[in-house]
């Protein structure tokens, strides 16, 4: 899962931190409107007047969006800060047109205060504490109370809003329960989705998911995958969970998960993405289930069973009449083994780049 910025800086370095990884420069380039930009320079000649604060304002806007999305890509990077920031308007013309572009860059970078061992060490004599975060720690404990007694209810987006900005990651059950709202107003609240499960320690998602998965519906499950790909999410042990299960609605739905990828490969993911096409050969080369009976004539013949509803299908037939494959997948998106061709290929990449950097 994706680190999550702490710190954007101009400077090189940082004051009471160290840079432990350089992991690379990170640019997004945005382009404003020809309206914005013909109005905006129209109104030059009134820059002091009463122009300059609309379009100040419209530049924070572009700045900020090109700000977050800068964030985005550091954080798959791995990173927890981003140094050496630098924001560049320049003019575009051709065509008789001209446009704003912005170009946002910075080197993303892996950092840890230096100060961090010291501040575990100190007593709680010498902590100074505003009141503001007294209140907000006091209102915390409230909420987390609430949750755990059932007694909080999510009436609205801004509830999850609120468990996000208190850290209530008890709630994770209750907030998972809202995705069942319509497809489009999911949409329109994604982010706050993704907000509150970006925010939920490893190890307890991870937790979590090997929980409730199971109970998902399948378009509930397509939402649940659609946050956990907008954070990065990607855990071995949990993906192990679900290939391994006894039941074939689990490892179906484990497999979906590795529609995922890891923000970052390294040598050690060889062995542990070949545990994966192992998996998948144990646990999908029993499919499809056959049976063989007598035909209309009398004749045997082979058929094969559907995993959904257990029709008998004819083995020239690879589609059941309930919409279901082979293996009981309904959508046409997944084939096993055509996922476990990619994750070969990828252990066959990484041995080669192993061994180009050993020679």
């Amino acid at each position: 899962m994706k680190s999550k910025i702490q710190l954007i800086t101009t400077t090189s370095s940082i004051d009471g931190w160290t840079i432990e990884n350089y992991l690379g420069i990170v640019s997004y380039h945005l382009i404003a409107g020809t309206n914005l930009f013909k109005d905006m320079f129209a109104g030059l000649r009134d820059f002091f007047g009463g122009y300059s604060a609309s379009y100040q304002k419209e530049l924070d806007k572009l700045e900020d969006l090109g700000l977050k999305e800068l964030k985005t890509k550091a954080e798959k990077l791995g990173a927890n800060v981003i140094i050496g920031t630098r924001i560049d308007f320049d003019e575009i013309s051709g065509g008789g047109k001209s446009m704003l572009m912005i170009t946002i860059s910075g080197t993303a970078a892996k950092a840890t205060p230096k100060n961090s061992d010291k501040i575990n060490s100190i007593t709680p004599d010498q902590i100074g504490i505003s009141k503001e975060e007294i209140r907000y720690l006091l209102y915390q404990e409230e909420l987390k109370q609430e949750v755990l007694d059932n007694e909080f209810k999510i009436e609205n987006i801004d509830d999850i809003k609120l468990l996000t900005k208190y850290q209530i990651f008890e709630a994770i059950k209750l907030v998972t329960s809202t995705i069942s709202l319509p497809l489009m107003e999911f949409e329109q609240n994604k982010e706050i989705f993704v907000e509150y499960f970006q925010n939920i320690p490893e190890n307890e998602l991870n937790s979590f998911l090997r929980e409730i998965i199971i109970h998902l519906g399948e378009e509930n499950y397509s939402k649940l995958l659609i946050i956990l790909k907008e954070i990065d999410w990607f855990d071995y042990e949990t993906i192990y969970f679900f290939i391994d299960s006894p039941d074939w609605k689990m490892r179906n739905k484990g497999l979906y998960l590795l529609k995922n990828e890891p923000a970052v490969y390294s040598v050690s993911d060889i062995s542990k993405l070949q545990i994966i096409a192992d998996k998948i050969d144990n646990a999908y080369l029993t499919f499809p289930k056959y049976e063989t009976g007598k035909g209309m004539f009398g004749k045997e013949k082979e058929v094969w069973i559907c995993p959904q509803c257990q029709s008998k299908i004819n083995m020239s037939d690879k589609w059941c009449t309930c919409g279901s494959d082979q293996f009981g997948f309904r959508d046409n998106k997944i084939d096993p083994f055509k996922l476990k061709d990619g994750v070969l290929k990828r252990i066959e990449l990484l041995k080669t780049m192993s061994e180009q950097n050993e020679s």
